[in-house]
């Protein structure tokens, strides 16, 4: 199950990564395609993936995780050489509804009898 879905856009590609529960892998999608993986382990601390951006030549990529003992305080960078850019945490809900998953009524559907 993911806990987190950083995203950001960069030089015309989608960068997306995602990041499960303590022993789930950390996923690293371009452009929907997952390009890196890995299994972080059960201790705090930060896990770094190698990736590429599609390209001539291709550019390589460095997305950085931060792992605390609190899943919900997780970070997440991408550095492209020497340049290191913060990936926002964007929210896991499916449109119409919360992220718990419990349905919204719309304020245009009638209401209950």
């Amino acid at each position: 199950m993911v806990s987190h879905r950083f995203h950001l856009d960069l030089a015309g590609h989608s960068v997306s990564v995602l990041v499960g529960r303590r022993t789930a892998p950390i996923e690293v999608l371009v452009d929907g395609k997952v390009v890196a993986c890995r299994r972080a382990g059960r201790g705090a601390g930060v896990v770094s993936l190698e990736a590429e951006l599609p390209g001539e030549p291709p550019q390589p990529v460095t997305v950085l995780v931060s792992r605390p003992k609190d899943d919900d305080a997780a970070m997440c960078a991408l550095q492209v050489g020497t340049d290191r850019y913060l990936m926002p945490d964007v929210p896991l809900a499916v449109r119409g509804l919360p992220s718990d998953g419990v349905p919204v009524r719309s304020s245009s559907a009638p209401g209950p009898p």
